[in-house]
């Protein structure tokens, strides 16, 4: 089989765990890909996005401070944030498969950058535990 669905390497445990016929926690980020490849689901849709954090993404004396950086990709949008510092990436991969034309500082993609980073953050924010479940109301 063959898919363009959007996966992730934290979606092996909790496959491995459905097919174990083993429970997968609640807590655990990835998503198990069984029914994408039992042919239960889309072959091509298993989640909106990818995220990626990677350290010392600018390397270079004149940025040795660690950087850390975040990409979020959903089949078309590819956006890079450097943390703390002004610059990133932001592509069209329907329209610039090879990601030659970073859009990032283009004033004509402001509404795009901006709509891309409310996603950004969004995906990001779904990669961390809002701690435990409620147990009330309050």
């Amino acid at each position: 089989m063959r898919s363009e669905a959007l996966v992730e390497a934290v979606d092996v445990a909790p496959t491995l765990l459905e097919a174990a016929g083993l429970p997968v926690p609640e807590s655990m980020q990835g998503r198990s890909l069984v029914s994408l490849l039992e042919g239960r689901a889309d072959a091509d849709r298993h989640k909106p996005c990818v995220v990626t954090e990677f350290h010392d993404s600018i390397g270079g004396p004149k940025h040795a401070d660690h950087t850390h950086g975040s990409m979020v990709f959903d089949g078309r949008y590819k956006s890079v944030v450097y943390h703390g510092h002004r610059i990133g990436e932001l592509y069209d991969l329907q329209d610039d498969p090879g990601e030659f034309d970073n859009l990032w500082d283009e004033s004509s993609a402001r509404d795009l950058k901006l709509e891309r980073l409310k996603a950004h953050l969004d995906a990001l924010a779904g990669t961390i535990s809002a701690g435990p479940p409620r147990a009330v109301d309050y």
